[in-house]
């Protein structure tokens, strides 16, 4: 599969853990699997019975309110 490492630090996040990352960064040039490690993501958050939505930041205009709003149901109790 691959990414293993990558892999590893998501699943921690997920887990709770108190010293896990709160936030993940993934940079780099095309191709080296940074859509399919956030597909991973998702997948892991949605088998924890977490909401998962998609946004596509190449459709999102510069207003930030446009992401809050297309983000919100994913903060919803």
């Amino acid at each position: 599969m691959g990414r293993e490492p990558e892999r590893a630090v998501l699943d921690r996040m997920l887990s709770g853990a108190a010293d896990a990352p709160l936030v993940a960064y993934m940079y780099g040039p095309g191709g080296i699997g940074k859509s399919s490690l956030v597909r991973y993501a998702a997948q892991q958050a949605e088998l924890t019975g977490r909401r998962v939505v998609h946004v596509d930041g190449r459709f999102l205009d510069a207003d930030p309110r446009r992401l809050e709003e297309l983000a919100a149901p994913a903060c919803a109790a």
